[in-house]
């Protein structure tokens, strides 16, 4: 299908170019020294948080396409609201938990010669790997379960542009900060097009709000406690920093009943009470 799988290879082929193009601008205007500081910092980095967000679309994206076939767009739709809410659930307190731990991250991670650099960027290409598998797989969704990748096209094209534009201009004063600001700023913007077109051309998006208030507050209460132990490095500490943030997390996403998880458990417990019987 030319309509669909032409338009979904150019946005593919111009999110690479988001990926990649600042690896190359900073071999070019720095280094190939500085580019491989940041090339480790940001595989790093993504790979922690965007392999998280990569699991758990594999799980929902089907699922949302299946009640997209069988019970139509509203359920499809709602079911696309859970699966956002999912990715948020996992993915927004990586995020925080990752920056508060960036010191002892990159002590253990990466060799003396990267953690200078390491430590200033880290921060935003955490924001940079959450961001982008929100659009991947939070956004981009709509237009996959609506057969309209061609209005993803323009939003990811022009992301693409700003990134190399962005990089370009803020290397020479900000070095690979700059570099991370601006795949940042890429994915924002490609987050923010996709949804303005998607409200012109198909629909208002399914956003989870009253979840991801709960989640974030549960996520930045996590994120002040790990705050107190972010001096503190070491394999040994980091798992005790793990364990503590998770312990948090949890309890207070039980608290504020955050995707109804409450009853989402008590009914799985009354369900496995109910086989055993």
């Amino acid at each position: 299908m030319p309509g669909y799988g032409v338009p979904l290879a150019l946005t593919l082929l111009l999110g690479v170019v988001i990926h990649n193009s600042d690896r190359f601008i900073i071999s070019a205007m720095i280094g190939v020294g500085a580019n491989g500081t940041y090339s480790a910092t940001y595989d790093l980095t993504e790979q922690t948080i965007f392999t998280l967000m990569l699991v758990i679309n594999l799980a929902a994206f089907p699922i949302a396409v299946r009640t997209m076939e069988q019970k139509g767009e509203a359920e499809a739709l709602k079911q696309v609201k859970e699966n956002t809410g999912l990715l948020l659930l996992i993915a927004l307190p990586a995020m925080i938990g990752l920056i508060i731990l960036t010191p002892n991250v990159v002590g253990l991670m990466l060799g003396e010669g990267f953690r200078e650099q390491a430590l200033l960027i880290m921060p935003l290409i955490a924001v940079g790997a959450f961001l982008k598998g929100i659009k991947l797989y939070a956004v981009d969704i709509i237009f996959h379960l609506h057969k309209r990748t061609s209005v993803q096209v323009l939003p990811v094209f022009l992301a693409a542009l700003l990134n190399v534009i962005l990089t370009i201009l803020l290397i020479p004063d900000f070095g690979l900060r700059g570099a991370a600001a601006a795949t940042v700023a890429a994915y924002a913007a490609a987050i923010l097009l996709s949804l303005f077109f998607m409200n012109i051309r198909i629909r208002d998006f399914p956003f989870p709000g009253k979840d991801f208030i709960k989640i974030l507050c549960a996520s930045i209460v996590m994120g002040l406690v790990l705050w107190f132990m972010r001096a503190e490095v070491g394999l040994g500490w980091l798992l005790v920093q793990v364990v503590v943030g998770l312990v948090i997390y949890v309890t207070l996403i039980w608290f504020v009943d955050a995707l109804g998880v409450r009853n989402l458990i008590r009914s799985r417990l009354r369900s496995r009470e109910g086989e055993e019987h």
